[in-house]
């Protein structure tokens, strides 16, 4: 009995059963480029290329090993499932697989060859993703590999289309109208899936699409109007990979230098505002500092020369009394006799105490440093935990950001929180300097005494540079050990220091300006500070948006360790290990390339075209003047407790 029409029975089936393997939602195309493969043997694909008679009419369809690269399978264009259509090889459009006698197949001109000899259907085979290429005119017969030979060179033939074969080697022909192989009905019952996989089960995968990149943007405009500037254009990703396609490769953003005329001196000064403000303070505070210092020098030795003439008169007093006692008891010109007794109580508060020599600044100066230096000594046990601590950090820190976060050496995010974790560490050690509730008091006893405030100030802060030097490059050396950055230690551990430099001058300038009542809440406002300063005023992803602004940009510049302690380390890694785009992702290449354009938006010295220089020289210089204000703060604050 003849077969039904199966192609109304696969057209039915079309929107349910009937997929390509990879095939994209909204496709309405009515043919498809696809790569075809065996079933059974998934590395065996349909193929023309490898025959003599290759790119000639009447050459055959034949199996072949597949190539390892997806790229390199032989493409066909054929139809959409459950429609009619032909089968052309991709490269030679004007060829149509077509059979004269319903068992072999040929290419053949697609004029020339009637519709009843090249028109196939396609319609799914019993496991999912698996096709059937039917003759349409003949839906009995299956596009088949006979024999089960996969050796390469075998002819693709025309063949009854059987479902499954029996364990006894005999082949028990089926007809696909009206058996449900994949739910096993009554037609084929106890098919398994593997008997299923007959000689005409074919894997259809459409074409490989590899990503494209869209047109370029405009340039845009320059970043500035005058001066050192860039321009930047981007492009997008037209189409997304996908089947096994490339991916993009290439730069997505370009970047070039806009040769402007240089800027006004208006706009130069503008720029030059907060250096010229750091030097003015420089300058202006200790000038002031001096000043005040004097002064008060001054009103000491005033009250001292009139206890000076105080005494002159107790003592002429004294020899006129004892002339007129020689006389004889005299009365004065009110009656009222003259005693000594209020001179002898001067006499015995006389010189004493305002009158003795005071060792200069430099005796002092020697004189605390010995002080400082030997109690530094016995607090050994008190030291040795914290560094203890700092190491526990740094350590944690590295573990995290390289194991278990797995951040790029390079990327600006971990040097800053690196800096910002040793700056609060930093900071909080450093409150201890002037900042101990019982220490104040006998300082304040001492300055009563004639103490000298910067001989006590200097004397400090040059024992706690051992301090200093020991938290920074302990944390330093453990994370730079732990995340193993290819630069020098020398030039990557020289940032820290410097950013130490600032975390201590954030500690002195706390201690120094809290009053004594409200000394116990330091850690918590050097804490504070630190997450600011450090953290959302030195961001690099908004570095744009601070450089851009010159009020914001004074303020970043001036107060945010981060601001340059990051593209100190950042510039750094990339003059040594310049980065290789071809390894890093879209969104690495994205943050890196904003990263450079960011921040090459900020001042820097002349020449310095990594702002390593810049940043030495504006570390520096707010280390220094941290500690003026601190200075000022230790001479004013808590002032009435210093007489």
């Amino acid at each position: 009995r003849a077969p039904p029409d199966i192609a109304r029975l696969a057209a039915r089936r079309a929107g349910a059963g009937v997929h390509f393997a990879d095939k994209d939602k909204g496709d309405n195309e009515l043919e498809q480029v696809v790569s075809i493969r065996w079933a059974k043997y998934k590395t065996v694909c349909f193929d023309t290329v490898n025959q003599v008679h290759h790119g000639d009419f009447g050459m055959h369809l034949q199996v072949w090993q597949c190539p390892e690269e997806v790229h390199d399978w032989e493409r066909f264009v054929i139809p959409m499932p459950g429609r009619k259509g032909v089968i052309r090889p991709e490269k030679f459009p004007s060829m149509c697989l077509a059979t004269s006698d319903t068992w072999n197949l040929q290419f053949k001109s697609c004029t020339m060859a009637p519709p009843s000899e090249k028109l196939f259907i396609i319609r799914a085979g019993g496991l999912a993703g698996f096709h059937h290429i039917h003759l349409a005119a003949s839906p009995g017969k299956c596009v088949d590999i006979p024999d089960d030979n996969a050796t390469n060179g075998n002819r693709v033939m025309l063949w009854t289309c059987y479902e499954h074969a029996p364990s006894d080697g005999q082949k028990e022909v089926h007809k696909t109208a009206g058996v449900d192989y994949a739910n096993r009905t009554p037609g084929a019952p106890g098919v398994t899936a593997h008997e299923r996989l007959g000689d005409e089960s074919l894997l259809i995968e459409r074409k490989p699409k590899d990503c494209k990149w869209a047109d370029w943007t405009p340039w845009s405009s320059c970043s500035r109007t005058c001066g050192r500037s860039h321009a930047w254009r981007y492009r997008p990703v037209g189409q997304l990979a996908s089947r096994r396609g490339y991916s993009c490769t290439g730069p997505w953003r370009e970047e070039r230098q806009c040769d402007l005329q240089a800027c006004p001196l208006a706009d130069a000064g503008l720029r030059l505002t907060w250096p010229v403000a750091f030097l003015l303070g420089c300058c202006i505070i200790p000038l002031f500092a001096e000043a005040v210092r004097r002064l008060l020098r001054r009103q000491a030795a005033q009250r001292e020369k009139v206890a000076d003439e105080d005494d002159d008169d107790d003592d002429d007093e004294d020899e006129t009394s004892e002339a007129e006692a020689e006389r004889g008891p005299m009365v004065n010109t009110k009656g009222a006799p003259k005693s000594g007794s209020n001179r002898h109580r001067k006499k015995s508060a006389g010189k004493g105490d305002l009158s003795r020599d005071l060792p200069g600044f430099c005796h002092q100066f020697v004189t605390i440093v010995k002080r400082c230096s030997i109690q530094w000594w016995r607090q050994q046990p008190v030291r040795l935990l914290f560094l203890v601590i700092i190491e526990f950090a740094a350590v944690f820190l590295g573990v995290l950001d390289r194991f278990v976060f797995k951040t790029p050496t390079w990327t600006p995010t971990l040097y800053m929180n690196s800096q910002i974790s040793m700056a609060l560490l930093v900071g909080v050690y450093s409150l201890n300097t002037f900042g101990e509730a019982a220490d104040l008091p006998i300082y304040w006893r001492e300055v009563s005494h004639g103490l000298d405030r910067l001989a006590y100030f200097l004397g400090k802060i040059v024992v706690q540079l051992i301090d200093q030097f020991l938290t920074v490059f302990g944390f330093a050396t453990a994370y730079y050990l732990v995340m193993s950055p290819p630069i020098p230690f020398f030039w990557y551990v020289i940032t820290y220091h410097l950013v130490g430099f600032v975390a201590a001058g954030w500690g002195y300038a706390v201690s120094c300006w809290l009053p004594y009542d409200y000394v116990a809440m330091g850690p918590f406002v050097t804490a504070l500070l630190a997450f600011v300063f450090g953290g959302i005023l030195g961001l690099p992803t908004e570095m744009k948006v601070y450089l851009t602004n010159p009020l914001f940009e004074l303020v970043v510049n001036s107060v945010a360790f981060t601001r340059w302690g990051v593209p100190m380390e950042f510039f750094m890694y990339t003059h040594y290990n310049p980065p290789d785009f071809d390894l890093m992702g879209i969104q690495d290449e994205y943050l890196y390339n904003m990263t450079v354009h960011d921040f090459g938006l900020g001042w820097t010295l002349p020449g310095d075209t990594g702002s390593f220089w810049t940043g030495v020289f504006c570390l520096m210089l707010c280390g220094i003047v941290l500690r003026v204000v601190a200075f000022v703060g230790l001479v004013f604050t808590n002032a009435s407790k210093q007489v």
